[in-house]
């Protein structure tokens, strides 16, 4: 069954992807935090990304860690990112570039399967759990253990491979007492699926690990003496129609990073500190993705061949500490700050409220 549902493909559904943090002792995240991505989805063809419009939204882990919902939009053929009520435009051309780098990675084998690895060899002792309901569709619930070592191992096989493709570059790889300590930390790692019984095809898929801080270990981690990860991913209405459109009147995504420059330059933003904001890509940090853009099934995001995400190279103008033009000015960000403490997380409309508050003037 397991087998089958991840080898079924999902050419559309609405998805709602979840990774949820909560930490023990640490007075950073005094609550439990949540990164959620939602809207629809539908999968690409060899020459195109997948389709999609997706908020994503940060909730939890204390009132200095709260982040403005951004929005995460491809047509096909071009992204975009919404922040702040305005959309930015990542351009055509430099999705194409993307689009023909994963072409030219496939060339050279699909996936984990290009080094010999097949994750469902992680599935320890699978157990049917009986039918649930998942998003109005009956389910079969299947639950197993994870075998940690062996997934480490796996991965350290994918990392020596696939590391030391630039000139000079070692490639990453866990020792086996590095192994060894991760599985005396983790605990409990459980994966679950719930498969349609009609169809065979994946409606949720879960997993789940507690983990312990060595005491020796917990003053650096800020007093965490453990906690637990959970990521999920849920597909509802699969194989309906979706109709995703390109946003109007989108700027150049230069201008985004320009203000972000001068957001997290200045440090005003909750929770910025030393000049990131959690969940945001820094400006101009290279080699990264741009959030979000790893479809959850059937076909590739931005970038996902393993170079930087469109826009992402180079210096910020304005990560110096001054804003650019038409930025919000010192007050705002006070505003801001204040009214995001008194704010709802799960309050949509008055976390927009607060975004407000730091469009620019004129």
């Amino acid at each position: 069954m397991i087998d089958r549902a991840l080898s079924e493909p999902i050419g559309s559904a609405d998805v709602t992807v979840g990774l949820d943090f909560a930490a023990e002792g640490s007075a950073e995240l005094s609550e439990p935090a949540r990164a959620q991505l939602t809207g629809p989805y539908v999968s690409g063809t060899d020459d195109t990304l997948p389709s999609f419009d997706w908020d994503l939204s940060f909730t939890g882990g204390g009132a200095g860690l709260q982040v403005p919902p951004i929005g995460l939009i491809s047509t096909g053929d071009n992204f975009f990112v919404e922040f702040q009520g305005q959309a930015y435009e990542v351009g055509e051309e430099l999705v194409a570039q993307a689009i023909a780098q994963q072409q030219e990675q496939q060339g050279e084998g699909e996936g984990l399967a290009a080094f010999g690895i097949d994750p469902r060899d992680w599935v320890v002792d699978p157990q049917d759990e009986g039918a649930e309901d998942v998003a109005g569709v009956e389910t079969t619930h299947v639950s197993s253990a994870i075998d940690l070592p062996g997934l480490l191992t796996d991965l350290n096989e994918v990392a020596q491979s696939a590391g030391g493709t630039a000139p000079g570059a070692p490639a990453a790889a866990l020792t086996e007492e590095q192994i060894a300590q991760v599985e005396e930390v983790v605990e409990d790692p459980r994966f679950d699926v719930f498969v349609g019984t009609d169809d065979g095809i994946l409606r949720r898929l879960t997993t789940a690990a507690g983990f312990t801080v060595p005491e020796e270990a917990q003053a650096q981690a800020g007093g965490t003496t453990g906690g637990s990860v959970t990521f999920s991913v849920e597909f509802a209405d699969v194989g309906g129609e979706q109709e995703i459109v390109a946003p109007a009147d989108p700027r150049p995504i230069d201008d985004l990073a320009q203000q972000l420059g001068g957001l997290l330059g200045g440090g005003a933003l909750p929770g910025a500190g030393s000049g990131s904001v959690p969940g945001l890509p820094s400006p101009g940090a290279g080699g990264g993705q741009a959030p979000g853009t790893a479809p959850p099934a059937g076909g590739q995001g931005p970038g996902a061949g393993g170079g930087q995400a469109p826009g992402a190279g180079g210096q910020t103008p304005g990560a110096g500490g001054q804003a650019p033009p038409g930025s919000p000015d010192p007050e705002a960000f006070q505003e801001y700050g204040e009214c995001l403490q008194q704010a709802d997380p799960q309050d949509q409309q008055a976390l927009k409220q607060c975004n407000e508050l730091l469009l620019p003037s004129g």
